[in-house]
């Protein structure tokens, strides 16, 4: 969903958010919500502040093979330093319980940082509770921007953490449309079993 890609200063790319095990994009999409869905339309409107998106998908295609038709929304409202947006995600798959997600986020921009936040909560198909909460920063330095943010992901069915740590990243735009980059994050969460750290750097043109 939008709301969740505009919560991460890193919108679910580089080592800290690229994946579905990646650390930010286990924090807002609750390890249930699904980066994308095939053979779906889509809706976006804005006007005045406000935003709204929403998209349903086929049950079952070449590559989805889904109990329900998935489907989401998102509402939003931005005015100057201010943005908040709520979303909802029903993934399509059923069992136990049908697997939904819901975010809460906004951010408030001071000018010398941006920060902001996030809660989810939801359930898997399984049934397990989760919820998850992540706040950042995001600080204009010279022609880039140092990022950093700090979270968790818990399911409190089965009482473990699958993702907790930090990440923090400078981004240098050398041009608008060429950025070097450079990030480090540290997750204790429990979904691979250890504790990892990892960083990358590097460049990306965007054509």
């Amino acid at each position: 969903m939008g709301s969740q890609l505009i919560a991460d200063p890193w919108g679910w790319d580089t080592v800290v958010s690229q994946g579905t095990t990646a650390l930010n994009n286990l924090i807002t999409g609750g390890n249930i919500a699904r980066v994308r869905n095939d053979s779906s339309l889509t809706y976006n409107f804005s006007a005045a502040g406000f935003s709204l998106g929403a998209q349903i998908a086929e049950a079952t295609d070449t590559i989805n093979n889904f109990n329900k038709k998935p489907f989401n929304f998102s509402v939003g409202y931005a005015a100057g330093p201010v943005m908040v947006a709520l979303g909802y995600e029903k993934t399509g798959q059923t069992g136990v319980d049908t697997a939904k997600w819901m975010t809460i986020n906004g951010s408030f921009n001071l000018g010398v940082v941006k920060l902001g936040g996030l809660y989810g909560t939801g359930n898997t198909a399984a049934g397990n509770d989760h919820k998850s909460m992540l706040v950042t920063a995001v600080a204009p330095m010279g022609q880039g921007e140092f990022r950093a943010s700090y979270g968790s992901l818990k399911d409190e069915t089965a009482n473990v953490t699958p993702a907790k740590g930090f990440a923090v990243g400078y981004h240098y735009a050398m041009s608008k449309r060429t950025t070097l980059y450079a990030d480090f994050i540290r997750n204790t969460g429990t979904l691979a079993g250890t504790e990892s750290t990892g960083y990358d750097f590097g460049i990306k043109h965007n054509f």
